[in-house]
C-alpha cells in the first residue's frame, strides 16, 4: 500500500481525465495498474463518489487474479478488490474516505441487486487445465523475463516447450475469430470512449455556465452585503439617539432636582431672616415701653414732691 499510495500522490497531482482512467481499468498489461486505478477513484472522486457505483460495476465479475501486495496470502481477484473498496473502509491500515450515507445505501442495494441477479445466471465453468496452463506459463515467464536465467537444462528445455506451444497457439488461432473479436472490442471502447467525451463535454459546458453566472453571484452578494451594512448603521444610529434621549432625561432630572433644592435653601433662608427681623422690632419696642414708665414714675415722684414744698411753704 505504500507503494499505491506514493504512486496515487503523482496521479492526483497529474488530474487524470475520464479516458485515461479508463484506460487503467482496462489495461491488459498489468492487473496492478487496473487495482490503481481503482483506488484513484476510491479516493479521489470529486463530485461526492455518485458515479463510484458506475464505475465500478462493470468490474465485479472480473476474475484476473492478483496478489496485492506479493505474497500469496492476498491473493484475489480484480472483481472481489473492487467489491471490497465498495464495502470495506479498512485498506490495510488506512481508512477511505467516508462514502456519504445515501451512497453507501445506494451502493449496498446495487450489489443486493447485482448478487441476486448473478445467482439466478449458470455458474461459470471452471478453467480447464489447458486454460490454466497459459496464465501460468505466464507467470513463469514473467519470473524468468524479471532477470532471472534459467539455473539449469530442465528449466531450459521447458521454457522452449512454453515458447513452441505459445507459437502453436497463436498459429492454430482462427485470424476472423481473432479479428472479429478485436473489432467488437474496438466498437465497444469507442462506445465508451464516447460517453466520455460527451460527460466531458457537459462538465465543461457546466463549468462555463457557473462561470457564467459567477459574476451574477458576486454582485448579488455584494448588493445584500451593502443592504446589511446599511440596516445595521441605521440600528446603531437609532441605538445612539435612544441614549443621547436617554442621558437627556436624565441631566433634565438632575438639573430640576438641585434646582428644586436651591429653592428649599432660599426659602429656609429668608424664614430666617424674617425671624431674626423680628425679634429686633419686639425688643425695640419694650425698651421704649419701659422708659415710657420710667419717665412716668418719675413724673409722679417730682409732682409729690412739688406738692411737699408747696404745703411746707404755706
Amino acid at each position: 500500500p505504500g507503494v499505491a499510495f506514493t504512486m496515487l500522490l503523482k496521479l492526483f497531482i497529474l488530474k487524470l481525465t475520464r479516458t485515461q482512467l479508463k484506460s487503467m481499468l482496462e489495461h491488459s498489461d498489468s492487473s496492478y495498474i487496473r487495482a490503481l486505478g481503482f483506488l484513484y477513484l476510491r479516493i479521489g472522486m470529486t463530485d461526492g463518489f455518485k458515479e463510484l457505483w458506475s464505475w465500478f460495476a462493470p468490474y465485479l465479475g472480473d476474475r484476473e487474479q492478483f496478489s496485492i501486495d506479493g505474497t500469496p496470502a492476498t491473493t484475489t481477484t480484480i472483481g472481489s478488490y473492487a467489491r471490497r473498496l465498495l464495502t470495506d473502509p479498512d485498506y490495510f491500515g488506512v481508512f477511505l474516505p467516508r462514502l456519504p450515507v445515501l451512497v453507501q445505501r445506494s451502493i449496498d442495494a446495487n450489489l443486493k441487486a447485482w448478487d441476486e441477479e448473478q445467482a439466478t445466471k449458470p455458474a461459470a465453468p471452471e478453467p480447464t487445465p489447458a486454460e490454466k496452463e497459459p496464465a501460468a506459463r505466464a507467470s513463469r515467464t514473467e519470473e524468468l523475463e524479471e532477470g532471472e536465467e534459467p539455473t539449469n537444462a530442465i528449466e531450459l528445455q521447458q521454457r522452449e516447450r512454453e515458447q513452441e506451444s505459445d507459437g502453436r497457439t497463436g498459429r492454430d488461432q482462427r485470424p476472423d475469430d481473432h479479428s472479429q473479436e478485436a473489432a467488437q472490442r474496438e466498437k465497444e471502447r469507442e462506445r465508451e470512449n464516447e460517453k466520455d467525451r460527451e460527460r466531458e463535454r457537459d462538465e465543461r459546458e457546466h463549468e462555463r455556465q457557473r462561470s457564467r453566472e459567477r459574476p451574477r453571484d458576486l454582485a448579488r452578494d455584494k448588493t445584500r452585503d451593502l443592504a446589511y451594512a446599511r440596516k445595521r448603521k441605521q440600528a446603531e444610529i437609532v441605538d445612539v439617539d435612544v441614549k443621547i434621549a436617554a442621558l437627556r432625561k436624565e441631566i433634565v432630572l438632575k438639573e430640576e432636582a438641585e434646582r428644586a433644592q436651591e429653592e428649599r435653601a432660599q426659602r429656609v433662608g429668608h424664614g430666617a431672616a424674617e425671624a431674626a427681623t423680628d425679634g429686633v422690632m419686639g425688643v425695640a419696642v419694650d425698651g421704649a415701653a419701659d422708659g415710657a414708665v420710667d419717665g412716668a414714675a418719675d413724673g409722679v415722684v417730682e409732682a409729690d414732691a412739688e406738692r411737699a414744698a408747696g404745703s411746707g411753704a404755706a
